[in-house]
């Protein structure tokens, strides 16, 4: 299983893990290595798998390849799928990662439902207007302590971490009376925004 990181400095990394089957006959998965990319070309990707592999001494041994949906990944020609199936005399079981398919099906479901573009938009905006801001932060923390609520903090969104989601919406819910309170004092033309969405 592969995938793409980007760090803080913007150095992208290829992440790689193996599934593999114990001489007992236990199924592990375990993290192999993360290594920087300096092309992210199916070519080059190819090769740095290919390498590892070998370095490994696990190279004879891939059956399977797995990772998000991209073309430089899973392209029925070029992509590195496609080429390491060229590598071995036979075609290796190619799986499309489900958390990723499972986003784009998500991609296409809210596109149809003006629901789920509005919550997003809603929980996106809550969590701009207390970002940057270390004392609207400590306001809420203020707020949720004389309301005896826990203190938590307004988390950001990610496109395929479904963690993220449920304690980003779980923690905006939680804190609906501290957040009401904030919105509604605020002199802040956002603030009065996001107070009128939360109680309409």
């Amino acid at each position: 299983m592969i995938d793409e990181s980007t760090n803080i400095t913007t150095t992208k990394y290829l992440d790689i893990y193996v599934s593999y089957i114990t001489k007992q006959g236990i199924f592990k998965t375990r993290f192999l290595c993360l290594l920087p990319l300096t092309e992210c070309d199916a070519k080059s990707i190819t090769n740095v798998i290919i390498d590892i592999f070998k370095k490994e001494g696990i190279l004879s041994k891939l059956v399977a390849f797995a990772s998000d949906g991209a073309s430089v990944m899973l392209g029925k020609n070029e992509g590195v799928a496609a080429k390491l199936s060229r590598v071995y005399t036979y075609p290796l079981i190619v799986n499309h990662c489900v958390t990723h398919r499972l986003v784009l099906a998500y991609k296409d479901a809210r596109k149809e439902i003006e629901f789920y573009k509005g919550a997003e938009l809603l929980i996106k905006k809550i969590y701009g207007y207390f970002k940057n801001s270390c004392s609207r932060i400590q306001q809420l923390k203020e707020i949720q302590d004389l309301l005896d609520c826990s203190i938590l903090k307004i988390k950001r969104l990610y496109e395929i971490h479904w963690l993220a989601w449920y304690d980003a919406i779980k923690n905006i819910c939680d804190s609906i009376p501290a957040l009401l309170r904030i919105f509604k004092d605020t002199k802040n033309d956002g603030g009065h925004e996001l107070y009128t969405k939360l109680t309409s």
